[in-house]
């Protein structure tokens, strides 16, 4: 039979699983929910920044557009759904990076 320190014990260290579960539950969700605004914001604006690019009048906004070597191409809307699209799949690198880098940090100092 157990003592009762050792069920306090044990119900601490159910209490820390329970609570784990519940962190791990909810960073789930947030990577989730992160990675599906970003794929509908993507998606979304890549259906819009044809029409877009395609409505400019080229001959009187060219001088907003004095610094791009693309100001005469179709193609810009492209080129900026790409960084665009560049940066979100960096922004969520890093993001998953410093989960990473938090969860184990969080493992070594359970095991000590």
């Amino acid at each position: 039979m157990r003592t009762n320190e050792e069920r306090i014990h044990a119900m601490h260290m159910r209490a820390e699983v329970l609570v784990e579960a519940d962190q791990n539950r909810k960073i789930r969700m947030i990577q989730t929910a992160a990675v599906s605004l970003s794929l509908v914001l993507l998606i979304t604006l890549a259906s819009f920044m044809p029409r877009i690019m395609g409505t400019i009048n080229w001959n009187t906004a060219l001088w907003q557009m004095t610094g791009s070597i693309f100001a005469g191409s179709a193609a810009l809307g492209y080129i900026v759904i790409a960084i665009i699209a560049f940066l979100l799949g960096v922004s969520i690198t890093i993001f998953c990076f410093k989960l990473k880098a938090r969860q184990s940090k969080k493992d070594e100092g359970r095991s000590q």
